[in-house]
């Protein structure tokens, strides 16, 4: 992944993204502005007392991470956009700060497609995300020939 990029919103997601493969707490909260909401997930499975089905401030989110401990996780951004509502939708967004980001993670031996949803706030920060999952091999132990081509890019 690479370590920076000419577009700040995207560089603060790929930032993000690179401080949870190296599993470093600190690195991942200065992407997110002190009041973010974060919503995964396992962030209620790891944080059952949130009152909302997501994590409010840095606080909710360290504890989150603390437990969430040392994950071994490798993300490829391989695409990034602006969020546009369609039109009648009914959704506000603020234009210029709301992008997703998709791409590919590995933990251990399994393989996922992810994407992340975010507004920027103050300082070109995260302020609210949503990080989706989806994979058909989340519970499939992939043999060491696949997880090389994953490695190498295909």
């Amino acid at each position: 992944m690479p370590a920076t990029q000419a577009d700040p919103a995207l560089d603060v997601v790929v930032r993000y993204l690179a401080a949870m493969d190296r599993c470093d707490v600190d690195a991942i909260l200065s992407c997110f502005t002190e009041d973010v909401e974060f919503g995964h997930a396992s962030a209620r499975d790891l944080n059952p007392e949130a009152t909302k089905p997501y994590l409010v401030g840095q606080d909710q989110l360290r504890a989150f991470l603390e437990k969430r401990g040392t994950v071994q996780t490798e993300h490829h951004v391989t695409g990034f956009a602006a969020i546009a509502p369609a039109p009648g939708a009914g959704i506000e967004v603020r234009p210029g700060r709301h992008f997703v980001a998709v791409g590919t993670g590995r933990k251990g031996r399994r393989i996922s497609g992810f994407s992340v949803m975010y507004e920027l706030g103050d300082e070109d920060r995260i302020r609210r995300c949503a990080t989706f999952v989806d994979s058909p091999f989340y519970n499939l132990q992939l043999p060491d020939e696949f997880l090389a081509r994953f490695d190498s890019g295909f």
